[in-house]
């Protein structure tokens, strides 16, 4: 199919879009291909050498701009929306073999030859933090998550995978493993509950990211009154809330519990035992971390602090669940207002 470009392709990468594609060339030139109707619209390439690496902006709204790397070390943004296509140019990355852009198309991360990974500032153009020697071996290929705009994977020659965290102060992995071959290549799955790298002979690992996690970070957003937008997301209880009263309440849940009284038991011998780091309620939204949570645990213990807020329970509930002298019914909050907002690794 690919013969068809007149050229020989080093580089594929897709969008959002299935329809197309991006192909870089040995040559230094840029082409649009549609795999379907195998149309192809040549763009005005400003690479002279061969091109190494190419990463989509990730968001609806950027969703025809994508970044180019050559061997050079050049990087260029285009956008195949407008006449000109050359939008930006990055001129402080050096060599480069592979680029990614985040899920909010804020940074974008270079490797190359090397074992260091650059993070750099999509707006500033700057290199926001360098990971210098974060390998025995040459950093192949590294990828941001699908969610989370910090996190990133990385692949070695050195046999391991390692998962690094931008908002940790140092430069050191919040995750590594070791497998049996050189890794080449290493992504999230979209939704990010595990990794997948693939290495040398036929080689590939699988890596359970969900259960390598040390804390989770939940946010759940209710409304006091009727909305038109984004009733989908929130939950419109229609109580008039005691905010101090929540927040008073809340601080019960914090430290080590058993929770099997906050979930729907699945009877599978697990441990029920819990810990919560924080849960504070800020603006009609709930801010829930701990190590780990329970089936519908987070929609169980929000819709308690509901019944607390709008009077229906007094303050010290949460301790009689727990020390099993509360019988009354419980509101249990619906999923829409539910979201994880961010994992710790």
């Amino acid at each position: 199919m690919f013969g068809l470009l007149g050229d020989v392709p080093n580089d594929i990468n897709t969008p959002t879009d299935p329809a197309i594609c991006a192909v870089g060339s040995i040559n230094g030139n840029i082409t649009l291909f549609n795999p379907v109707t195998l149309h192809q619209t040549p763009l005005k390439s400003h690479h002279k050498t061969e091109i190494y690496a190419i990463g989509w902006f990730r968001t609806a709204t950027n969703n025809s701009k994508f970044l180019v790397g050559d061997k050079e070390g050049n990087c260029q943004l285009y956008d195949y929306a407008t006449s000109d296509h050359l939008k930006e140019k990055y001129n402080n990355v050096h060599y480069i073999s592979s680029l990614h852009v985040n899920s909010t198309d804020q940074y974008f991360l270079t490797t190359g030859c090397h074992h260091n990974v650059n993070v750099l500032d999509v707006e500033t153009k700057k290199i926001i933090k360098l990971y210098m020697n974060i390998h025995e071996g040459t950093v192949n290929v590294g990828r941001f998550s699908n969610t989370n705009p910090y996190l990133f994977v990385t692949s070695s020659f050195d046999q391991t995978l390692a998962v690094w965290d931008m908002r940790e102060p140092g430069t050191n992995a919040v995750q590594s493993v070791r497998g049996d071959a050189m890794f080449l290549t290493v992504s999230f799955s979209t939704d990010d509950y595990w990794y997948f790298g693939c290495g040398t002979d036929y080689y590939g690992l699988i890596v359970d990211a969900r259960y390598s996690a040390k804390e989770r970070y939940y946010q759940y957003r209710i409304c006091t009154e009727p909305v038109v937008l984004g009733r989908e997301y929130l939950w419109e209880c229609g109580y008039k809330l005691n905010a101090e009263l929540i927040a008073k309440e809340a601080q019960s849940f914090l430290g080590i519990h058993d929770f099997a009284p906050f979930c729907v038991p699945r009877n599978d011998g697990k441990s029920t035992i819990c810990e919560i780091f924080e849960f504070r309620f800020e603006d009609n939204i709930f801010h829930i971390r701990g190590n780990r949570f329970l089936h519908k645990q987070v929609r169980a213990m929000v819709g308690l602090l509901v019944d607390v807020g709008r009077g229906r329970y007094a303050l010290g509930t949460v301790e009689r669940i727990f020390n099993g002298e509360f019988k009354g019914e419980r509101t249990w909050a619906p999923p829409q207002g539910l979201v994880l907002a961010g994992v710790g690794y």
